[in-house]
């Protein structure tokens, strides 16, 4: 799936994050930092899982209305981007939480709608592992622009770990390799919205 006005919809979901909780900017919050949900009840992660689509497909319709409204939601409750990227790798691989006694079917393409809405709010990881399903084209339709975009942005966040630092050079300097100039032209406009 290609995300059509990439640009618009990531300015706008980051500038509506922002006033949501509070920022002047998107804050990295990390995966393994203090979790503000209960994640032990099934109904709030059923919760995280049908709000994060509702948004996801709200962007996809330009309706920001909706996803300010989503947003909003995700603020009172206090849940963060680090919830919804730890949420995400839960249905990515699927299996037990076994400290929480939860099980998780393995569904990576509502990992990746939680990690878009996650990455949009700052965290790091949620931008990396963007980067690589746009790179390698498994779970998301390949797409160096894309991959591109989020690896550039994951290492420009301050939050991005020092020993994970060359794994978005890594990503950027192999997609460079494949792109083409317009695609390169493509992705360092985006980077300029």
């Amino acid at each position: 799936m290609v995300y059509r006005g990439f640009r618009v919809y990531l300015v706008l979901s980051v500038i509506l994050w922002m006033i949501a909780f509070g920022a002047s900017a998107p804050v990295p919050v990390q995966a393994s930092g203090q979790a503000a949900l209960s994640a032990e009840d099934p109904h709030q992660i059923n919760f995280i899982v049908r709000q994060s689509e509702r948004a996801f497909d709200a962007l996809q319709k330009k309706d920001t209305a909706a996803v300010q409204r989503i947003i909003q939601e995700f603020s009172n409750r206090k849940i963060n981007p680090g919830d919804l990227f730890r949420i995400g790798m839960h249905f990515y691989r699927g299996g037990e939480d076994a400290a929480r006694n939860l099980r998780f079917a393995r569904k990576p393409r509502v990992a990746s709608k939680l990690f878009f809405i996650s990455a949009m709010g700052g965290n790091v990881e949620a931008q990396l592992m963007l980067a690589s399903l746009f790179f390698k084209g498994k779970v998301l339709e390949k797409n160096l622009v894309q991959a591109y975009v989020w690896s550039t942005i994951a290492q420009r966040n301050p939050g991005l770990n020092p020993e994970m630092a060359s794994y978005p050079d890594r990503i950027i300097h192999r997609a460079e390799q494949s792109m083409t100039p317009a695609q390169l032209t493509q992705a360092r406009r985006l980077l300029k919205k």
